[in-house]
């Protein structure tokens, strides 16, 4: 008995002891889910200073809104759950508890002097254990002494949008302004289908949503990570959620996170199982009907090669619409001239993009409507979007100024993100009215037509549209997988190459299909991918048709084809090469493109060279040449133009940099690399350390610029440091002189060094050639380096070789 008794006093000692622990402080043990909270310590200044002098300033009426929050804190660690779902709502069960619980009587203690009139009003927060509180000075110093408040501060704050300043092209579509009300495609996921995408991109990377339901090839060649042998699918995975790593956000939608299928091989070709396989598994990735990880939008960068109306993926369209998808494609490269669309563009459910540039003017190749397919409403683009010089992600962490429609149907892809983030709920029909409705106007023709269609994209205007009917609803991103409510709609994502299927009538009930690559890339006049690669379709006419994709083609192409000569004689993938010649490589196959021994310099080694345009190309050599009656040093450069390039090349030489009468005259003064600017200057770097007009401290590992005031036979010009290699890690040994370089349009410095190299963790031999993204070139020079090797030289056997001189695509 006398244990019962001692018993119940120990019971009730207890309980007060917790009555008394809830009533000042300490641990509660409520439990939610089994999760409990933690009382935090307060501090002697809950008031931030900023907003203690603010108050002091405020009339005895006057209201400021603060935010409050309470001691009391969930313990996140203890979530459980066996699923996502289970873990979110014992979550958010858990903040509602602890909130529930903590918050009643401070409540009560504001509402009671809002009764006073001296609160105006106050709103829980149950995310953070908080109050959001509009209420007198007195009230708030009032508030800050409260024994259970943690904290008082502020509620302005200052903010800016967390992206580098946008591209053209993105401002162009008033992508910004959704991104200042808050819309950046947070929650969105954006499936490419296209040649896959590079994981290692430092923009693409942390937005890729990983997981075995993020990735397919159909082919079974890369079945777990993905991969991007050609560029295309980089290209334009970039222009819808790229980062702004390089300085600039290229991305529109740059929130929004990305899942991918790899529908061309490593081949370059595609079949029609392969794309239908892809469309299956944009429907469903995981398998399981019953989990909601479906994209919210899908990009289709690719057509058919030829004109016409070929109805095979239509099916799988209509589909995509009616799981609240729209079916962006890209319009097709094959104008200026009228009835150009392309399959499956052109299906009664796909929503073709033509592409204008900067200036709103469409470009030439953009393909113009009508559609060959009957059942077709409207114009043919539907609208048209920036697709010209548009910056965006490449391979081994490049950038990459590329052209073509491929580049504009991302632009509206990665714009329905962002309106997705704003409206979730969105059916394929009210996306494709709120982007035509929307669209500026533009041409000679009021109204739509089947050159601009209804209009350039204004993703601010669809917004605005869509908010007259609508309430925009702010939606979770969840980073193991998406939930997507039922009509989320998803457009397509881009493939810089357009995929595309040619059609060829024969003799026989058998026709045959191509799938080329054809995207269009910056700098040239004209704006094509080479090489393409083909493979075909075969379709037996029966009343039920099977088809089959039979492989013949070409072997892969290579989004920036590289030029380049050695410093031996080699032969490499079959083809025989000496010094003083220059060998095209694609990225699998290798070709002869200029014959030196046919131009009349087989006696010296083709030191430097830069491909000015298709029939141009200036060249130093390692020793005095002469032809066409000119004699040329080391020093010097030579034009030629030529007549005929390849295995028989033919052409004239002229003088075009004298540098003799610029003060390059010495044998360490010989011209190792070269590139010419498409402003007219030369870039130059030298064998040996040059001392020039101007600028004596020059090395072997640095590249000079001239601008020049007249070239030829009397070069006149000024010299000044482009590119300091002692500043980026590359030493004064000989191994690390530059004897090879390119710089392409959007600045990158391609290099390769005489011997062995070491910068930043990167390494290489002679035969490679590595990336510098520069953060500033002249006198002071910063680079961030690509992690990996831009060209490997020893995969393709030139270990005992040296890559004397190099040029990316014409």
């Amino acid at each position: 008995m006398h244990e019962n008794i001692r018993m119940k006093k120990f019971l009730s000692t207890g309980l007060l002891i917790c009555l008394l622990i809830s009533f000042f402080g300490g641990w509660i043990p409520a439990r939610a889910s089994t999760v409990t909270w933690q009382t935090l310590d307060t501090t002697p200044n809950k008031l931030d200073p900023a907003l203690r002098e603010l108050l002091q300033t405020l009339q005895p009426d006057d209201t400021l809104t603060v935010i409050v929050t309470l001691r009391q804190r969930t313990d996140l660690a203890r979530i459980n759950g066996l699923t996502r779902r289970e873990r979110r709502r014992n979550l958010i069960r858990s903040l509602r508890n602890t909130a529930d619980r903590t918050q009643g009587p401070l409540k009560n203690w504001l509402q009671a002097r809002r009764n006073q009139g001296r609160v105006q009003k106050f709103e829980s927060l149950w995310v953070i254990n908080g109050f959001s509180v509009t209420a007198t000075a007195e009230v708030i110093n009032e508030l800050a002494q409260q024994p259970n408040v943690l904290t008082v501060a502020s509620d302005e704050i200052d903010i800016v949008p967390a992206y580098a300043t946008p591209e053209l092209n993105l401002s162009n579509i008033n992508a910004p302004a959704l991104w200042d009300l808050g819309y950046t495609g947070q929650g969105i996921v954006v499936a490419s289908m296209d040649s896959g995408v590079d994981l290692n991109h430092i923009d693409l990377a942390a937005r890729w949503r990983g997981g075995s339901n993020s990735w397919f090839d159909p082919y079974g060649q890369h079945p777990t990570t993905p991969i991007d042998l050609s560029g295309h699918g980089t290209w334009t995975t970039g222009v819808m959620v790229g980062g702004d790593a390089g300085g600039t956000t290229v991305g529109v939608a740059p929130d929004a996170q990305w899942i991918a299928v790899r529908i061309f091989n490593d081949a370059g070709g595609g079949t029609a199982t392969a794309v239908h396989q892809g469309y299956q598994w944009i429907l469903d990735p995981d398998g399981n009907p019953e989990t909601d990880d479906a994209p919210q939008v899908v990009n289709n960068s690719w057509t058919y090669s030829t004109p016409g109306c070929d109805l095979e993926f239509e099916p799988d369209l209509q589909a995509l619409r009616a799981a609240g998808i729209l079916p962006v494609f890209a319009a097709g490269n094959y104008g200026p001239s009228g009835n150009t669309s392309r399959s499956p563009a052109n299906n009664p459910a796909a929503f073709p993009i033509g592409n204008l540039n900067d200036n709103n003017m469409i470009y030439s190749n953009s393909s113009r409507g009508p559609s060959a397919c009957l059942g077709w409403a409207g114009p043919y683009p539907k609208i048209v979007a920036p697709g010209v010089t548009i910056h965006t992600t490449d391979l081994f962490g490049a950038y990459y100024d590329a052209t073509g429609t491929s580049l504009a149907a991302p632009h509206v892809a990665g714009g329905l993100a962002l309106l997705l983030s704003a409206y979730p709920n969105l059916s394929a029909a009210e996306q494709e009215n709120a982007l035509i409705n929307s669209a500026v106007d533009l041409g000679l023709i009021v109204g739509p037509d089947d050159t601009y269609g209804h209009g350039r994209l204004d993703l601010l205007a669809a917004f605005n549209l869509l908010g007259n009917s609508s309430t925009p609803t702010a939606t979770l991103t969840d980073s193991a997988a998406t939930s997507t409510p039922t009509d989320t709609p998803t457009t397509a994502l881009t493939d810089t190459a357009t995929a595309t299927a040619t059609s060829l009538q024969t003799s026989t009930a058998t026709q045959t299909f191509t799938f080329t690559p054809t995207a269009t890339l910056l700098p040239t006049n004209t704006p094509t991918i080479i090489p393409t690669s083909t493979s075909t379709f075969t379709a037996t006419a029966t009343h039920t048709p099977t088809h089959t994709f039979t492989p013949t083609a070409t072997p892969s192409y290579s989004h920036n084809p590289l030029y380049l000569s050695l410093v031996n004689n080699q032969t490499i993938g079959g083809i025989s090469s000496s010094d003083e010649d220059i060998l095209r490589f694609d990225g699998l196959n290798w070709s002869l493109f200029f014959d030196g021994s046919d131009a009349g310099v087989g006696g010296s080694d083709l030191f430097a060279f830069s491909i000015v345009d298709a029939d141009t190309i200036l060249m130093s050599f390692s020793s005095t040449v002469t032809v066409n009656g000119i004699s040329a040093a080391p020093q010097d450069v030579l034009r030629f133009e030529a007549t005929s390039l390849g295995n028989v090349t033919s052409g004239t030489f002229s003088m075009y940099f004298d540098g003799s009468d610029v003060g390059l005259s010495t044998s360490s003064e010989n011209i190792d690399s070269l590139s010419l600017l498409p402003d007219g200057r030369l870039l130059i770097s030298t064998t040996g350390n040059p001392s020039v007009p101007n600028l004596t401290t020059g090395r072997d590992e640095d590249i000079l610029t001239f601008t020049p005031t007249s070239l030829g036979d009397a070069t006149s010009g000024s010299w000044s440091m482009y590119f300091d290699g002692s500043d980026v890690g590359l030493g004064e040994t000989s191994a690390e002189d530059v004897d090879a370089l390119d710089v392409t349009a959007n600045g990158n410095v391609y290099l390769s060094t005489l011997g062995n190299f070491l910068v930043n963790g990167l390494s290489g031999a002679d035969e490679d050639v590595f990336l510098c993204m520069p953060a500033s070139v002249g006198d002071v020079t910063a680079c961030n380096y690509a992690p990996v090797l831009y060209f490997d030289g020893s995969t393709w056997g030139l270990t005992s070789n040296d890559v004397d001189a190099f040029k990316f695509s014409l």
